[in-house]
């Protein structure tokens, strides 16, 4: 199991904590995280583009293209419109494409802030980084999910 932080505009997040998007769209002209990094079972914490951390779920199921026609794109996107809450053209063009659906969804309370390292709007915190590098500490108030505080300890 690895340990995501997925950057979102906040009227993403907010589609993902009220239940209305399930699935993630990322798409790339590069080979880069989440395509081809994250599975099934995985945590992903929620972070506010330019904010706090507001959420955490886990990846149900990961469907991945290279090198996507845009009907093959379009198509994929309309299949699971309902879950990513559209269903208008993609961006295109991309080579990696990664739809990542998401449930255990649950917002953390408080909110907490971490030190994003880089642009990236996607992280994979368990190859290498430290939760200290990214100044995650508990948070104070009702205790964050018992997974949270294992994952943080370790």
């Amino acid at each position: 199991m690895r340990v995501h932080l997925a950057i979102l505009e906040q009227k993403y997040l907010r589609r993902i904590l009220d239940g209305s998007k399930t699935i993630e769209y990322r798409g790339n002209k590069i080979g880069c995280a989440p395509h081809g990094r994250v599975a099934a079972g995985d945590l992903v914490f929620l972070k506010q583009s330019g904010g706090p951390v507001r959420g955490l779920a886990r990846v149900q199921w990961v469907e991945a293209r290279i090198n996507p026609t845009h009907t093959e794109l379009r198509e994929l996107v309309s299949r699971h419109a309902r879950g990513l809450g559209f269903s208008g053209p993609p961006r295109w063009p991309v080579s990696h494409v990664s739809l990542i659906a998401l449930h255990d969804i649950q917002a953390v309370h408080p909110p907490f802030r971490v030190k994003q390292p880089g642009r990236s709007a996607w992280l994979v915190l368990d190859e290498g980084q430290y939760w200290e590098d990214l100044g995650i500490e508990l948070p104070a108030g009702p205790t964050p999910p018992p997974e949270f505080l294992a994952r943080l300890r370790a």
